[in-house]
């Protein structure tokens, strides 16, 4: 499996930057993983800081990507590990998740883009959705391998 995430702009946060590359690199034991950044925009109103970073994300992205939404279809990590399993199952050898910008996804991105995915009802920065979604994508592999991470030495 190979996992793609795409996303508006760079970790700014050192703390943050280190936990995603924490979380990629534990997460490349069960996948291929790759990080793309398109740049950020600035100096702009929202809107067309939006449109101008979702211009560059469709450069990057088909429609088969899942975007980080909140809108999107929230799921535990055990339905987001059954999920990565059914799409495995079902042939499909990449995924690919798309983080938007501080101003969000463009319409022409939403309308691109029929999957999404929500990591929680609260409004997150797109720094720690980022680096949330690598944790809960490293969580689902160990899931589906059995590996204690997820449940611990906790009984089940």
């Amino acid at each position: 499996m190979r996992i793609r995430l795409v996303a508006v702009g760079k970790v700014k946060d050192q703390n943050l930057m280190a936990l995603c590359a924490e979380f990629a690199r534990r997460l490349g034991r069960y996948a291929t993983v790759e990080v793309v950044e398109v740049k950020d925009a600035r100096g702009r109103s929202p809107r067309e800081c939006a449109e101008q970073e979702g211009a560059r994300l469709l450069d990057k992205i088909d429609a088969s990507a899942i975007l980080l939404d909140e809108h999107g279809r929230e799921r535990t990590s055990e339905q987001l590990a059954h999920w990565i399993q059914k799409k495995t199952d079902e042939g499909q050898r990449e995924l690919t998740f798309v983080v938007g910008g501080a101003w969000g996804l463009s319409d022409a991105v939403l309308e691109r883009c029929p999957q999404r995915l929500r990591l929680s009802s609260m409004t997150l920065t797109h720094e720690m959705t980022r680096m949330l979604l690598l944790e809960q994508l490293y969580r689902a592999c160990t899931i589906l391998r059995g590996a204690p991470y997820h449940h611990g030495d906790r009984p089940r």
